[in-house]
């Protein structure tokens, strides 16, 4: 069987198609351990709203009429997607003469590319989290911050030691302090677990801390990982390389964050998810390929996390 210029190119072009559209969702992801929700979203943009929650059930005495209450909309924050996109253009000689895969290896580099587009911004969210940096609460404050507002002044959910066992400690403490707008209703209860969050350049001393397998190394032999994990601690940090990337002075950073999906205050809004695309140029080039998205990730609150920047 002989293949025309026109059903050879279509045939290599199905083919990467489906390449890129596996590679992506084969490729390990780290994101989704740091976003809260996926909302999916037909709109130019979202809002996030956060309200003041209601107050504790009252004590009603004998006849009494019921009590009401009312939650007030305290803070609005808009959520704009943008569109992200990345090509390639293969010469028809190039996909003729592919004897090194190369044009295969470039369909698995552009998978490669939008899922660590995907992993960039969710840590964008992490490196700009303190004053000054720019990813900011819905309440207009740093997401990590000591100054966040509440009905009875302000609350902190921002660090200033070194990472250590004691430090985490501290942090577990301030988290299970976390209150709501109103201060009466703690954020998290008893059945909280929260995971350790570093660059690489904390990595080494976060497994140290957390890990019981560690236990031992470098002077460390003691029973901190083994407290920690009791006080609700996963044994296992996650050490992001996109965290601290190209930031100076951020290797000392460690943030400790809910595992529970629903006490993430972070949120990635989909309009399009990762495609990919392609268009032939018979002309010119043998083929145009492309993976394009359409989406944001950003915060929704700020309880449900303690950083530190020391």
């Amino acid at each position: 069987m002989s293949y025309t210029t026109q059903s050879f190119l279509t045939a290599h072009r199905v083919g990467l198609e489906e390449l890129i559209d596996v590679s992506i969702n084969k490729m390990p992801k780290m994101w989704p351990k740091l976003i809260g929700h996926n909302l999916n979203s037909r709109q130019a943009f979202e809002k996030m709203e956060q309200h003041s929650g209601l107050s504790l059930l009252q004590d009603l005495d004998e006849g009494q009429g019921m009590p009401y209450d009312h939650p007030a909309k305290l803070y609005e924050k808009t959520i704009t997607p943008t569109i992200k996109a990345l090509g390639i253009k293969v010469t028809k000689s190039a996909m003729r003469k592919d004897v090194y895969g190369l044009v295969e290896g470039f369909a698995r580099m552009l998978a490669k590319a939008a899922n660590a587009r995907d992993e960039f911004d969710a840590a964008k969210i992490f490196n700009l989290a303190f004053a000054g940096g720019g990813t900011l609460s819905p309440d207009g404050v740093a997401f990590v911050a000591s100054n966040h507002p509440i009905e009875s002044g302000t609350s902190s959910n921002l660090s200033t030691n070194a990472l250590s066992a004691i430090a985490i400690e501290d942090a577990l403490q301030v988290l299970a302090a976390t209150p709501g707008y109103r201060a009466n209703i703690p954020w998290f209860f008893n059945e909280d677990r929260f995971f350790l969050l570093v660059p690489p350049g904390n990595a080494g001393i976060a497994h140290r801390i957390v890990d019981p397998a560690n236990r031992g190394l470098q002077g460390t032999n003691n029973n901190d990982a083994n407290s920690l994990i009791g006080l609700s601690v996963e044994s296992k940090p996650v050490v992001n390389k996109f965290l601290g990337l190209g930031i100076s002075g951020f290797s000392d950073a460690w943030f400790l964050c809910a595992s529970n999906k629903a006490d993430l205050p972070t949120i990635r809004v989909v309009v399009s998810d990762t495609n990919s695309d392609s268009d032939k140029d018979f002309d010119h080039i043998g083929m145009k390929l492309g993976v394009n998205k359409e989406d944001a990730f950003d915060v929704k609150d700020w309880r449900g996390v303690v950083g530190a920047n020391p």
